[in-house]
């Protein structure tokens, strides 16, 4: 960003220190801005029942920022995330693939998927079950857009004290 005021030096000078303090600044912006993402993200994840393990919502993260950008993230090392997010079709789990929780029956030896089933109350243990498939959750999205207006309110702070309230 560039400022250029022409005319009273005094509010050229505040202008300057402005700018000064914005660029000094940017990157605590930046991270507050991250989190105030991750926490809408987290509160989307719960208002949508998706917090069966805890997995999911604790696994926001505000990372790679730059000077210039701040990222939010969710569901690293969780296979599952992006089917939640973006939905899934019907589709077959097998042991020993990355989709499925894994067991060993201890008298085979053979792997085994292993899972609570929820929706019937009983563990299950097998080689392979059909996956009804989800819609999508979107929850990073609409996470996100739920943080707008804190973002906004949080600019609108920054920026009112450091030009002192006359914004």
């Amino acid at each position: 960003m560039s400022v250029q005021v022409i005319g009273d030096e005094a509010l050229v000078a505040k202008f300057r220190a402005a700018d000064a303090a914005l660029r000094a600044s940017e990157r605590d912006w930046l991270h507050e801005a991250g989190v105030i993402v991750e926490t809408a993200i987290e509160a989307n994840i719960a208002a949508q029942g998706l917090i069966d393990s805890g997995d999911l919502v604790g696994s926001g993260r505000v990372f790679g920022q730059t000077a210039h950008g701040v990222t939010v993230g969710f569901g690293q090392d969780l296979g599952y995330a992006a089917s939640l997010e973006n939905g899934s079709v019907p589709h077959i789990i097998v042991a020993g693939t990355p989709d499925g929780p894994l067991a060993t029956d201890t008298f085979s030896g053979r792997t085994e998927l292993s899972f609570f089933w929820k929706r019937e109350g009983v563990q299950f243990y097998g080689p392979r079950v059909f996956h009804p498939g989800n819609r999508p959750y979107k929850f990073m999205r609409n996470g996100s857009e739920q943080a707008m207006v804190p973002l906004a309110f949080m600019f609108m702070r920054r920026l009112r004290a450091i030009f002192g309230g006359s914004l």
